[in-house]
């Protein structure tokens, strides 16, 4: 797929199992998509800047879940416009309606409307993804991941998520950057919360993205597996790290 509109084109071209530059134009987005044969979901990675969504790392992230057969759309969730000047992150209302476009567009594709969606929050962005995916009307999204951002896990907000939600937050160098996913010391099912016992912010140790990956594939497997098994030695559930 060339840089071109997806609501313009519908996306009915057949793409590559590699990323190929997309524009969303009624949201405003630009990113990358990429359609692996056979795959019954999209992993849909909300980054909060361009540069986020171009980080090694979360690339990384992206090639371990189209080898074990998901599909994936990176997106900004900054115009090109903010993305030029610097400007800060959206409010939720804004970002609510960038990423309904998103999902309307890919609901009006032929290739992408049978896929469901798994949200994907990354950082700055985590806090807003969950807030979007228990609104009403995006009945695409059926799983939700927020990895490594701040959100609040106090029991009234879990109580309002409407679809199975993992978080995964590391410990963060800087102490000045706070306690990630705060609020809760677990999540009750079907949530899950793994606090990796490794730094990854502000830069990550060795083996932050391939934990963070088999964590995201395991959630990812239909409901009941392999995402109910049990944790890696590198990863801790219901204890924090900080």
């Amino acid at each position: 797929m060339t840089t071109e509109s997806f609501d313009r084109s519908c996306g009915e071209r057949a793409c590559l199992a590699v990323p190929q530059p997309v524009v969303f134009t009624r949201a405003g987005l630009a990113g990358e998509l990429a359609l692996t044969e056979g795959a019954s979901t999209l992993a849909v990675f909300a980054h909060a800047t361009a540069a986020g969504r171009d980080h090694p790392g979360h690339r990384f992230v992206g090639d371990v879940l189209r080898a074990n057969g998901v599909a994936t759309l990176s997106i900004g969730l900054r115009t090109a416009e903010e993305e030029a000047c610097g400007a800060p992150l959206a409010g939720v209302l804004e970002l609510t309606l960038r990423m309904m476009a998103v999902l309307d567009s890919l609901a009006a594709s032929g290739v992408t409307r049978p896929l469901h969606v798994a949200l994907i929050g990354i950082g700055a962005a985590a806090a807003s993804c969950a807030i979007v995916a228990r609104q009403p009307g995006l009945e695409a999204i059926r799983s939700v991941v927020l990895l490594d951002g701040r959100v609040d896990l106090h029991d009234a907000e879990v109580a309002a998520w409407r679809q199975p939600t993992l978080c995964i937050a590391g410990r963060h160098g800087a102490s000045s950057s706070g306690q990630p996913l705060a609020g809760a010391r677990s999540l009750p099912p079907p949530h899950r919360l793994v606090k990796l016992r490794v730094q990854t912010q502000p830069l990550a140790s060795a083996g932050v993205f391939q934990r963070m990956a088999c964590e995201i594939v395991a959630w990812l497997q239909p409901r009941g597996t392999s995402h109910r098994k049990s944790m890696s030695a590198d990863a801790m559930e219901l204890e924090s790290t900080q």
